[in-house]
């Protein structure tokens, strides 16, 4: 059951669930302006340590009943909380680049995936496999909303997210750099599991229903599919990158055996 949530100014928004909130509070990316906490959460462990988080960050904090809790949020799924802050900043280029790197640099760009739990469900998946960051379009992309927060288990709060005018440009300058680009097609000859990983690579995963763009499948150096029943059409796009970023993580070179890429940078 969803209800139309509370309007706010634009320059803020509703944040809901356990994960989403007690990440955004610890990270301290956001503005916040109040916590809407369930008054039940003396007998709730998770909740009891969002208050005390946001209490120790000296922000306002307001008990609520799960009817203001489902009009602050809009539906049921807030797991008795939510935070009332500013938008999630986006993270940059230059952000990544005091980062230590450890292993092969893998970058994940999504082409126009719109669908907000696909969107939150990839980003999650990139934090478990340790990607180094996620590239969306600034067009025809959803942005990192509540939803995608939520369906990202907290993740989106912490994870590098950057927005590209043109993937392609981006694409292009990557090669430049060292990277090459694979990009995930159901009709590729090539199953993943086959693709040696042993240089920097930026993973490609196109639209839930079109799939790549003609000029970003032109762009991809490699073409890799999952390798599965044909008599099954194709995964979600979700699904289909968790099996492709656990490729990557279980597969990437540690940089100690490729002395030339120790120095190079994103």
């Amino acid at each position: 059951m969803h209800r139309k949530a509370r309007r706010h100014q634009k320059n803020h928004e509703i944040l809901f669930g356990v994960h989403p909130v007690r990440e955004a509070i610890l990270q301290k990316k956001r503005n916040f302006q109040k916590l809407y906490l369930n008054k039940t959460k003396g007998a709730n462990k998770r909740l009891q340590e969002i208050h005390d988080l946001a209490g120790r960050q000296k922000i306002l904090i307001e008990e609520a009943g799960n009817e203001l809790l489902e009009q602050l949020t809009g539906r049921t799924s807030h797991q008795g909380t939510a935070l009332q802050c500013s938008p999630l900043p986006e993270s940059s280029w230059e952000s990544l680049k005091s980062e230590k790197r450890e292993s092969l640099d893998t970058l994940v760009v999504l082409d126009q995936i719109e669908d907000p739990q696909n969107l939150g469900a990839i980003i999650r998946s990139c934090g478990f496999f340790k990607m180094k960051a996620l590239v969306l379009p600034k067009d025809h992309s959803c942005s990192i909303s509540p939803v995608v927060s939520k369906a990202s288990a907290g993740v989106a709060e912490w994870f590098p997210v950057i927005r590209e005018t043109n993937i392609n440009r981006m694409l292009e300058k990557k090669k430049k750099e060292g990277y090459w680009v694979l990009g995930l097609d159901a009709q590729a000859d090539d199953e993943i599991d086959s693709l040696k990983v042993d240089r920097p690579f930026v993973l490609v995963l196109g639209n839930e229903g079109q799939g790549l763009r003609p000029l970003v499948q032109k762009n991809c150096d490699l073409m890799y599919r999952i390798g599965g029943n044909s008599d099954v059409d194709s995964l979600n796009v979700s699904n289909a990158a968790a099996i492709a970023l656990h490729k990557f993580y279980t597969s990437s070179t540690n940089l100690g055996l490729v002395p030339e890429l120790q120095s190079s940078k994103t």
